[in-house]
């Protein structure tokens, strides 16, 4: 196919058997990886969403091939990162791989990194409800602020993401076609 929706990405990961609380992560980290482009393949050989090796394809149970499809792309994702606990495979989750070397297991993208960087983006995309649930550390308690934002839809969004130390601003005339009707991908800036 080629370019697909934060919605498709979230779909298929849930549907590989993803949890639904990571699944803002995991359509962050595809657009690191892929630009949420299911046919991406980069000049290493890296193939589909989540730009799964070819030598990891059987990992799934199918073949090359089948990384180009979405869904088995996101099952081979969800196995190669123990259910979404460890998106160590994935070079778009550190923010400096040569600095920080590749790790055996990394629990949420490096703050600072490409994927870091997409979670509130992904978040939006996939619906604001989702916020909550993409950020690590949720016990630091932005839920609140979740009931702000979708509530608030029509002015300009406040809401509150700790693990940054920083407001992240959505508004909603400039969020306009991300993923939902009437909203799309612009910026968020940080104070």
């Amino acid at each position: 196919m080629a370019k697909r929706s934060a919605h498709d990405f979230a779909a298929a990961w849930t549907g590989a058997g993803g949890p639904s609380s990571r699944a803002a992560e995991w359509v962050a980290i595809a657009m690191g990886e892929s630009g949420l482009d299911d046919a991406a393949v980069s000049p290493d050989g890296a193939i589909g969403g989540w730009q799964i090796m070819p030598f990891n394809a059987h990992i799934g149970g199918g073949t090359v091939g089948d990384l180009y499809d979405l869904n088995y792309n996101a099952k081979v994702a969800v196995i190669m990162s123990s259910g979404g606990s460890n998106c160590a495979a994935w070079d778009s989750c550190y923010l400096d791989i040569y600095r920080s070397g590749r790790y055996s297991y990394l629990a949420y993208p490096e703050k600072g990194s490409a994927d870091w960087n997409n979670l509130a983006v992904a978040a939006v995309a996939i619906g604001v409800a989702s916020v909550a649930q993409s950020i690590p550390e949720p016990s630091l308690g932005i839920g609140g602020d979740i009931g702000n934002l979708v509530g608030g839809a029509q002015n300009t969004i406040g809401v509150v993401l700790p693990q940054l130390h920083s407001n992240v601003l959505i508004e909603q005339r400039t969020v306009n076609s991300l993923a939902q009707p009437g909203w799309r991908a612009w910026a968020y800036s940080r104070r």
